[in-house]
């Protein structure tokens, strides 16, 4: 394999294995901070929901269930207050889990147990969204880095091969040798 083509592979390795460790490390983030600032607004609702209950708002409840379009489970010691779905109490601990688009968020708010479930495709559109703009961003790089090459065969590596030609048919006894001057530039 010629060195230019050595080259570029492994400047290609090196970026591209940098793409993709950014991009995971990325995509870890985006979870992270998505999943929290989801799980903190999730238990605001929570909040809103038991003083919406405890004023005997029940209209309000349903309206906002059906427009986010959620499953709500209230209960205050162990007996249900407000119901939508077909929710179950499942835990007593505080806890925010979500699967692929579900999530299932549960919360102790002055006695009232809260569950709330429901779809949230944030964290998936924004996974996508990362890794469609990165595999672009690594492309154009890619691209540039072969025009680059191109450039570095043709400025460089060119003239010095065939210096290097012509020094060994001179150097073979092939005296009538004439590098032509436009390909060898002085730097």
């Amino acid at each position: 394999m010629k060195f230019h083509h050595r080259l570029m592979l492994l400047i290609s390795s090196i970026l591209i294995i940098s793409f993709v460790t950014l991009g995971i490390i990325i995509h870890a983030s985006i979870t992270y901070v998505l999943s929290e600032k989801h799980e903190q607004a999730l238990a605001t609702d929570a909040r809103s929901y038991i003083y919406l209950v405890q004023d005997n708002e029940i209209d309000k409840v349903k309206e906002i269930v059906k427009q986010q379009n959620i499953d709500l489970l209230i209960t205050k010691n162990d007996k249900k207050v407000f119901s939508s779905g077909k929710l179950k109490a499942v835990s007593n601990s505080d806890s925010y889990i979500q699967k692929k688009d579900v999530f299932i968020f549960n919360k102790k708010v002055n006695g009232y147990h809260v569950w709330i479930k429901g779809y949230n495709n944030d964290i998936t559109e924004m996974h996508w969204t990362l890794w469609k703009y990165l595999i672009l961003t690594c492309l154009v790089v890619l691209i540039c880095l072969y025009f680059a090459s191109r450039s570095f065969k043709r400025t460089l590596i060119r003239p010095i091969q065939e210096v290097t030609y012509a020094t060994q048919l001179l150097a073979n006894g092939y005296y009538h040798i004439r590098v032509p001057e436009s390909n060898v530039v002085e730097t």
